[in-house]
């Protein structure tokens, strides 16, 4: 497995990065997917209802163009309405026999549309018809035949497009902020890998038998524990290795007088063995020296004996 994607293998500050960066990532991705959902649901539902209300008041204000047939007045309300209003795309003002008096529609195609229809009264409505209608406004509405009918076509595109924009806005900032944290771990992990590079470097001097080791001051909490107990480690190790460098020359001493003491002796059983060799070899000549005289005694009494 490649370093890159073996945590495991990670210096500190990759791994500060990383915890930096990805639940950032992770929670951007997810707002964003949240959010842009969110705002597909809303946009729908203020659609219909913005639909309804403007569908309601073209109904209510077309009433006298479908009776006249002068509908410029309506077509420039629908105008206005359209620029005022992005999601707005498209009004047809129709009459009872379902012949077309106003129909405006926008430039640009829309993917995501939706149709509303709202019938024009004979009688006027007595509530307000930006307001949710009531059982009133309802029997109202049936108590003659429609003199024709309002078709509003509305489109959530536009609002999710703005939303996608704030979105993006929004994106933008967490980025900005993502890298202003990125550069806070960056200096947190420079701060954290300083200490953390002594202790090291301590270690290795220790590997190596140097015990006499120095630390930057000024970290704190863990890491100074840390520190405080690798120099206290070093100072045991260096006791303990005084210790054992004395009681080895001890040890060195007790052994080469050993040496000594073995040298001599040799040297005096190297002596000792000489005077015995010499003794025997006297006795030796003593013993042959009497031989040869008793042997000469008798052998001249035979002799003589015998002449």
């Amino acid at each position: 497995m490649s370093p890159w994607f073996d945590p495991s293998r990670w210096s500190i500050a990759a791994r500060l990065l990383a915890l930096a960066l990805i639940p950032t990532a992770f929670m951007l991705i997810a707002g964003n997917a949240a959010m842009y959902w969110l705002t597909l649901r809303d946009a729908a539902t203020e659609v219909r209802e913005r639909g309804r209300s403007v569908a309601a008041a073209l109904a209510e204000g077309s009433r006298y163009a479908v009776v006249s047939g002068q509908a410029a007045s309506v077509e420039r309300t629908v105008r206005d309405l359209m620029q005022a209003d992005p999601s707005l795309v498209g009004v047809q003002v129709i009459d009872s026999s379902r012949r077309s008096v106003v129909e405006v529609d926008s430039a640009v195609v829309f993917s995501r549309s939706v149709d509303l229809e709202e019938a024009i009264t004979s009688e006027p409505l007595d509530v307000d018809t930006f307001d949710a209608p009531n059982a009133a406004a309802t029997a109202d509405r049936r108590k003659g035949p429609p003199l024709g009918y309002v078709r509003v076509r509305m489109s959530v595109d536009p609002i999710v497009s703005a939303s996608v924009d704030r979105l993006a806005s929004g994106s933008v900032l967490v980025l900005l902020a993502t890298i202003a944290s990125l550069g806070i771990a960056l200096m947190l992990a420079g701060k954290l890998r300083a200490p953390l590079k002594d202790v090291m470097h301590a270690l290795r001097q220790l590997r190596d038998g140097r015990y006499d080791i120095q630390m930057r001051p000024g970290s704190t909490g863990e890491l100074a524990e840390l520190q405080s107990a690798v120099l206290s480690l070093a100072s045991g190790l260096r006791i303990t290795h005084e210790q054992l460098e004395a009681e080895v020359a001890a040890r060195t001493a007790e052994l080469n007088e050993a040496m000594h003491r073995l040298r001599l002796s040799s040297q005096e059983k190297g002596r000792l063995i000489a005077r015995g060799n010499e003794l025997v070899e006297e006795e030796r000549r003593r013993i042959s020296i009497e031989i040869h005289d008793d042997l000469n005694a008798v052998l001249v009494s035979v002799r003589m004996q015998a002449e």
